[in-house]
């Protein structure tokens, strides 16, 4: 349970994390409803790649069309990138 509960807020504050080539935004850790709108997908997804924020990230990029319509607006949103 303790486990769970750390991973949950490794990823709730770490979750949408700007690419490496986005420099300018790099301490851009998105909001809490962005984090909250991923979390699950995390879970479904990218699992394997907690705690590494830039890996999660990547990995929701690359499956943007497998993600819950919250978070593919999270990477779909223009005013977000």
């Amino acid at each position: 349970m303790w486990t769970r509960m750390w991973v949950t807020l490794l990823i709730l504050l770490s979750i949408v994390t700007p690419l490496i080539h986005e420099p300018a935004a790099a301490t851009y850790r998105g909001s809490e409803e962005d984090r909250n709108a991923c979390t699950p997908d995390v879970f479904r997804l990218c699992s394997k790649l907690i705690p590494d924020a830039t890996q999660i990230t990547i990995c929701l990029r690359q499956r943007v069309r497998f993600l819950s319509p919250e978070c593919r607006a999270v990477f779909t949103s223009s005013s977000r990138q």
